[in-house]
């Protein structure tokens, strides 16, 4: 935070000027994905972020690449002979976490719906209640749609949601099927 005030009965936060979003830098990139090393220095940034949120009893609850944030989109351009386009490199894979308006202390109520959709934990569709282990699930998600270049869930509906965590992750086990409301 670099500075705040108050606007109309508003209070303002100023903070550093950061680049795109990771999906913002997707999208314009045609969703081409991003490799092994680029995903593994990433991953480790935001692990980090989210100990440090973890640690401090503190669930982000909406951890989607919208919300992962490069400190800066700089890039070099080059022509992509195997998909015949040009793709953009970044010079930097700095990023930051963002967007903290969902974020919930452990000690506070839980809403029971958390999660942007396509990020949502299987106990959090199943009603189950939720806790942090629902941002470790999102971050497999957001790891995942970097090396996919699309999203792992494609879906809107919630049946459909946990069918495609079947088909991919295998049956649901019984004993939370049995805690659903």
């Amino acid at each position: 935070m670099l500075d705040w005030f108050e606007h109309e009965g508003h209070v303002c936060i100023v903070f550093e000027l950061l680049g795109l979003s990771t999906f913002e830098f997707l999208r314009q990139n045609h969703f081409l994905p991003f490799n092994v090393e680029q995903i593994r220095h990433m991953a480790f940034q935001i692990f980090r972020a989210v100990c440090f949120l973890h640690r401090n009893q503190l669930t982000h609850t909406d951890l989607k690449p919208e919300n992962i944030v490069f400190v800066c989109s700089d890039y070099d351009l080059q022509y992509n002979e195997i998909r015949e386009c040009k793709e953009k490199t970044l010079r930097s894979l700095d990023l930051k976490v963002v967007d903290f308006g969902t974020a919930t202390f452990d000690h506070q109520k839980h809403e029971s719906l958390v999660s942007t959709r396509h990020y949502r934990a299987p106990e959090v569709i199943l009603g189950l209640g939720w806790n942090q282990s629902c941002d470790v699930w999102s971050l497999g998600c957001v790891l995942m749609e970097f090396y996919l270049g699309c999203t792992v869930f494609p879906t809107h509906d919630s049946k459909e949601h946990l069918a495609m965590m079947e088909k991919i992750l295998g049956p649901i086990p019984p004993h939370l099927l049995k805690e659903t409301r």
